[in-house]
């Protein structure tokens, strides 16, 4: 997707489109297809979030 946006499936199943947060980016964080990742959903828009980090 573009402006490195990425569509998360949840666990729920649910699809968002998540972003690299800032905090992330500095730790050089690198995201490829099937990584799982830790994301953070808006409250505002439960369709949007940004990924924190990569899960264990």
């Amino acid at each position: 997707m573009p402006n490195a946006l990425y569509r998360v499936e949840l666990e729920t199943g649910h699809r968002i489109v998540a972003h690299v947060a800032p905090a992330a980016r500095l730790r050089f964080l690198r995201v490829i297809p099937g990584d799982r990742v830790r994301v953070e959903v808006s409250e505002l828009d439960p369709g949007r979030g940004r990924i924190v980090r990569k899960a264990e």
